[in-house]
């Protein structure tokens, strides 16, 4: 079996940190499954694969972009994996593959945050829009999808009606 796990933001807080122990803690406990790596350029050359069973790939494409959009999916489907795995919502929408995604939290569902974007309010406003578009494509076409609590969970199938089996409640280390 051949997974890639979209590392891209591996050196970020949060996610980032929540892909480096799932990396890590996969590379103890599973031996026989090739996982391949997906890496901007920021942590390509410091990431030392955790194991023989682990290989990386420059994948420059930044997320919530266009580009992650439309190139993501070529990328992905030349590798050819059985299973894809994005440790954040933004998934390539046109990727017609296996995956599972992890969503942390909704919380751009619930609170407006354009006062903290950079951008004017009307392409944060796109954005946004682009925002619910990828999540819902992205929870309605995964294969399984890991929540990191029950109310993540109870929230995501709510609001984007899915089916609760679909959902696995998989909580973070403190």
């Amino acid at each position: 079996m051949k997974i890639v796990i979209d590392g891209r933001l591996y050196s970020q807080s949060g996610v980032g940190r929540y892909t480096q122990k799932l990396i890590s803690n996969l590379a103890s406990l599973d031996k026989k499954t090739k996982y391949v790596v997906y890496l901007n350029k920021d942590n390509f050359f410091s990431f030392k694969p955790p194991a023989k069973n682990f290989e990386k790939r420059l994948v420059d494409i930044p997320w919530h972009s266009l580009k992650e959009q439309i190139l993501l999916p070529f990328l992905l489907i030349k590798e050819k994996p059985d299973l894809v795995h994005f440790p954040y919502f933004s998934v390539p929408i046109f990727f017609p593959g296996k995956f599972i995604v992890t969503i942390h939290d909704l919380t751009i569902d619930h609170f407006d945050t354009g006062r903290a974007s950079t951008l004017p309010w009307f392409f944060y406003k796109i954005k946004r829009l682009g925002y619910k578009l990828v999540m819902w494509i992205a929870l309605h076409r995964a294969t399984k999808i890991i929540a990191v609590s029950e109310m993540t969970k109870k929230e995501i199938i709510t609001h984007y009606k899915i089916r609760p089996e679909k959902v696995v409640v998989t909580y973070e280390a403190p």
